[in-house]
């Protein structure tokens, strides 16, 4: 009897440790960081860069440490615009940057002297790339579920449009390597 209740204690543990374990590698974030520079190349400590969700119009601010480098460790997913602004230096803004869960970018600034009080704006920017990891993810869209072939309906064909995969047809898929 004694073994019995021993045993059930320990699938108890282990049960409560990996979804424990599973619950704490789930992410809802993204990160932001970069270096601000002025038209020279130096860095550019002490600027202030907001981070203005467009969705809920929320923000987020800090401040560049001493070599020029700010970090956004966590900000929800969405859209933002950020605005960088430094005492003699025009103010410049970077709109429609798309954050997606988990994703860290590296998104950096250079400012130009102001003559007069202007503001540098940056309307089309290219879509964000994640410097800080070799990693392949991507986000299925609603959109990419609903335009699957309803032919067998098979859920199985959800896993083709993942980032890297590449269908060999049968409804099989692989990870794409270099070379291939």
């Amino acid at each position: 009897m004694n073994y019995r209740w021993r045993f059930i204690s320990v699938v108890f543990l282990a049960t409560i440790t990996l979804v424990a374990s599973t619950a704490l590698a789930q992410v809802d974030r993204a990160g932001v960081n970069g270096t601000v520079t002025d038209a020279s190349g130096a860095v550019l400590p002490e600027t202030d860069v907001v981070a203005t969700s467009v969705d809920t119009g929320k923000q987020a601010e800090v401040r560049t440490n001493a070599v020029g480098i700010y970090v956004f460790p966590s900000l929800p997913v969405g859209t933002y615009t950020f605005t960088y602004s430094h005492g003699d230096f025009q103010s410049v803004e970077f709109q429609g940057g798309e954050l997606r869960v988990g994703q860290t970018i590296t998104l950096n600034a250079q400012m130009k002297v102001a003559a007069q009080t202007t503001s540098v704006e940056v309307k089309d920017v290219a879509p964000l790339l994640d410097r800080n990891s070799a990693e392949m993810a991507g986000v299925v869209g609603t959109s990419s579920v609903e335009d699957l072939p309803v032919n067998g309906r098979n859920w199985a064909n959800l896993l083709v449009l993942g980032t890297g995969r590449i269908d060999y047809g049968g409804g099989t898929s692989e990870p794409c390597t270099a070379g291939s």
